[in-house]
């Protein structure tokens, strides 16, 4: 809320527009390049993509540039066990708020799905996974030693539900959005330790 409220101020002092992460047209115009970029550097079309959820709208835009072009991938929305709103969301088919969320991933604190995300989701997302929050430093260790990558904790949640088994009937070559390297070094270290 106070975020929310230094963005209004912002925008009546400086005559600024706000892009909402994941209730503005706009935003979700801008993360239908993420799977834009996908089609562009793969020789094949993925059989399915891993997306990290909060608020919906880098799902939602990968699920409907993959519409767009006529694909037939699989988009899959993956949220930790600690902010699960858009899987509890998904499962009723409407909009559901959560009472409180924990969790390592601090990107994919949305106690509740954006309505155009969410709305977007319910005809191109495929499924949700959730992940239980133990698994989300192994993915960061993963990315830090095999790839030497530094992938925040929000960003490595697609492939921690891999590491843990899950999306694993998923049709291939599967593709898992690691996005954001907002990490503390000190964090860093204590996950790969």
């Amino acid at each position: 809320e106070a975020r929310q409220e230094l963005v209004e101020r912002i925008v009546a002092e400086s005559g600024a527009i706000e892009l909402h992460p994941h209730s503005s047209t706009n935003t979700l115009a801008s993360d239908t390049t993420v799977g834009y970029e996908i089609l562009a550097q793969l020789e094949v079309v993925p059989g399915a993509i891993l997306v990290p959820a909060s608020g919906g709208g880098l799902l939602a835009g990968c699920a409907l540039a993959m519409q767009l072009e006529g694909k037939e991938t699989r988009v899959v929305g993956v949220q930790p066990s600690g902010s699960p709103a858009f899987v509890r969301s998904f499962a009723a088919g409407h909009r559901v708020t959560v009472a409180s969320v924990d969790t390592l991933a601090d990107g994919l604190q949305a106690s509740c799905p954006g309505a155009l995300g969410f709305e977007v989701a319910q005809h191109y997302v495929s499924a949700m996974i959730e992940i239980d929050e133990a698994d989300i430093a192994p993915a960061v260790r993963w990315f830090a030693v095999e790839e030497k990558l530094v992938v925040e904790p929000s960003g490595a949640v697609p492939l921690a539900a891999l590491l843990a088994g899950q999306g694993r009937d998923l049709p291939e070559p599967i593709v898992v959005v690691a996005s954001g390297g907002n990490l503390h070094p000190d964090l860093l270290a204590d996950l790969i330790g």
